[in-house]
């Protein structure tokens, strides 16, 4: 067994020195400034997917060269829509682009595109939530490393692309998330980073009409249909847990019982969304069984989705953050904050004092919740305060396009 593990930890050290080496291989090409490279991991989604119209019709006056870099080859044909060239990353014209463009744009990091030929890249961040877990530099498996250790060349090639891999430029959404979170996360200063709402959130503010016709033209046929369903029903929920890092089947923990929580929902003409990180794998077939709850394609983009909502149930994502916005209802639903926080992801700050909203600890209070119609809503008070706290910049007027092109071609903004 003891051989096993340590074969495994070379193999994957062997892997990533492989990539480490084309890495630094890649800080030696020219890179051209006017090529702009976008992308996000998980496909055709996050802040770079909301950002790209806007910089499309920013970019006609300059005419730079702008190119999603694709991981899902099924995407091609979608996206290219959008009027904006579109590769796969390991395709040969996404290769030659990702050597030489001059700026990389991701929703989380490097790896969004190719992070191993990103090598002197103007990085830019534009990141997926706010911060309340602990993450890079803040993480459980990068704060178990000694200090002593952590700058040796093993734990550099292992860590390089997340930890080493600094961004130039990070998008956050208050002064207090930067202070508090990003800046000891990447461990980088103050003048690395823009204070400004995201632009998935932006959607958050549009007409419905807006919104429709944003899903038409950036999303599936199928989200479009089954949005013109939601309609019908007095009130809709969204559970929207998060991934748990082993795995784990959590649903089965929460002791939901579908059968009593769709009757319940039936009888007052309400409709239970379950919608599922993207790495969560749980076997709920049942579910197809009963008429008011509904499991959420994973392709679907889910923010669009959320002003059509009424009440959030959620746990310890950073989807609540998101939902404050809205002036909705938020359920916290932490059936399994203890065993959460031992086994997954450390929390940075007091849970119960960083995300205020309504509170059920098991089903059985969920259910309460939902039977009698208590008000979750939050107070003017806490709301205010949550606000301060993870939308703190949410009027700035932020150019994200100007910024850039001040940092890498010294213009005046």
């Amino acid at each position: 067994m003891r051989n096993s593990r340590l074969l495994k930890k070379v193999i994957v050290f062997g892997i990533k020195l492989i990539g480490y080496i084309i890495y630094k291989i890649s800080c030696v090409v020219p890179r051209n400034k006017k090529k702009w490279l976008l992308g996000d991991i998980m496909g055709f989604s996050g802040n770079t997917k909301y950002y790209l119209p806007e910089l499309l019709e920013k970019n006609k006056e300059f005419g730079y060269n702008i190119i999603w870099i694709t991981h899902d080859r099924d995407l091609i044909f979608s996206i290219s829509k959008m009027g904006v060239k579109v590769y796969y990353w390991l395709a040969p014209k996404a290769i030659y682009h990702c050597l030489t463009a001059g700026v990389y744009m991701v929703t989380d990091c490097t790896k969004d595109i190719n992070p191993y030929l990103s090598g002197k890249a103007y990085y830019v961040t534009l990141w997926h939530g706010v911060g309340l877990k602990g993450v890079g530099r803040l993480s459980k498996i990068y704060k178990s490393v000694a200090d002593r250790k952590r700058n040796n060349f093993y734990y550099r090639v292992l860590f390089f692309y997340w930890i080493y891999r600094k961004p130039d430029l990070c998008l956050t959404t208050s002064y207090f998330q930067m202070k508090n979170f990003f800046m000891p996360m990447f461990d980088l200063s103050e003048e690395h980073f823009l204070l400004g709402m995201y632009p998935r959130n932006q959607i958050f503010f549009q007409p419905s009409v807006e919104i429709k016709s944003f899903v038409e033209r950036y999303c599936l046929k199928e989200q479009s249909l089954f949005m013109e369903t939601l309609h019908s029903y007095k009130k809709i929920y969204i559970y929207m847990p998060t991934w748990r890092d082993d795995g784990r089947n959590f649903i089965e923990y929460s002791g939901i019982d579908f059968a009593v929580l769709s009757e319940a929902l039936a009888k007052k003409n309400a409709l239970f969304i379950l919608k599922f990180h993207s790495k969560t794998n749980l076997d709920i077939r049942l579910l197809k069984s009963f008429s008011n709850i509904v499991l959420m394609d994973k392709r679907f983009d889910v923010y669009p989705i959320l002003p059509f909502t009424d009440c959030l149930i959620t746990d310890y994502s950073s989807i609540y953050s998101d939902y404050l916005l809205l002036d909705k209802e938020i359920i916290i639903f932490d059936f399994d904050k203890d065993e959460y926080m031992s086994k997954d992801r450390e929390l940075l700050f007091d849970f119960d004092e960083y995300t205020l909203a309504t509170r059920a600890h098991d089903f059985k209070e969920l259910l309460n919740l939902i039977n009698y119609n208590v008000d979750c809503h939050i107070s003017n008070e806490d709301k205010k305060r949550m606000m301060d706290i993870y939308w703190g910049a949410r009027n700035s007027s932020l150019d994200i396009f100007e910024e850039i092109r001040h940092r890498i071609f010294n213009v005046t903004i």
